[in-house]
């Protein structure tokens, strides 16, 4: 008689052999490595950057502040030197264009220049203050904002000379030559200018204020709006002059060279 198969002990085991196929299918999975740990022992940031300190965003290597470029600028200024007084001492040409080709600032302030040729030479801005300029050869020299205040120069030559917006103030240069020279803006006021030939120079808006002028010759020279304000004008000759614009009061044509002046009456 054949035995009869018992169905409990058949599922037994089935169970019993999935159970070993899934625990070998578990073994045969890849195992995942785990996550290195840093280096230094601390959990790695994903923002955190590489090093430990914050690098700085533009510090100079030196560690000090760059200036800004105002402070720049004005550390590359040459330094202005004081303008002494050379009390009288006499100066030749030479010296003269020793100062200038130097690179240093020229000060010609009280220096001797009694009848020295500097005719040509580039004085711009020179500081000429006080200085003895008698009889002295400017012609054709540049002198544009020179300050020449106070200085004495009697029958000084200054024809064809630069003196745009220069300072004259208080000069005493009676019978000095301005012939054809450019004293547009210039300043001359309380100057002693007696005598002096200023023909066919260009002395635009220059001012005379209390000046002294008188018999001086302004013939053919252009003085639009320039400021004759109480100047002394007895028997200056402004003959063929430009005299647009200038102030002249009707007392000071009155003592004009009588005919002469150019269309003012």
């Amino acid at each position: 008689m054949s035995r009869r198969s018992n169905p409990a002990s058949t599922t037994v085991v089935l169970l019993g052999a999935a159970a070993l196929v899934g625990v070998a299918a578990i073994a045969m999975m890849p195992r995942k490595k785990p996550k290195a740990a840093p280096k230094n022992g601390g959990a790695k940031s994903d923002t955190a950057p590489q090093n430990s300190a914050a690098k700085p965003d533009a510090a100079p290597q030196n560690g000090a502040a760059k200036p800004d470029a105002g402070e720049s600028a004005a550390s590359s200024q040459p330094t202005v030197e004081p303008c002494v007084d050379l009390k009288r001492k006499k100066l030749t040409r030479g010296d003269v264009a020793a100062l200038i080709s130097s690179g240093r600032s020229v000060c010609l302030k009280g220096a001797d220049l009694t009848r020295v040729d500097l005719s040509g030479l580039d004085l711009e801005g020179v500081n000429m203050s006080g200085a003895r300029l008698e009889f002295t050869d400017l012609r054709g020299a540049v002198l544009r904002g020179a300050d020449l205040r106070g200085s004495v120069g009697f029958g000084a030559k200054l024809g064809d000379a630069d003196l745009n917006g220069a300072d004259l103030s208080q000069v005493d240069m009676s019978t000095a030559l301005f012939d054809r020279s450019n004293l547009r803006g210039a300043k001359l006021d309380d100057a002693v200018l007696n005598g002096c030939s200023f023909e066919s120079c260009k002395a635009g808006l220059a001012t005379f204020r209390n000046a002294d002028v008188r018999y001086a010759s302004f013939k053919f020279a252009d003085v639009t709006g320039a400021d004759f304000t109480g100047a002394k004008m007895d028997g200056a000759n402004f003959a063929s002059a430009n005299t647009g614009g200038a102030k002249i009061t009707q007392e000071q044509i009155r003592t004009l060279y009588r005919g002469v002046f150019g269309g003012m009456g």
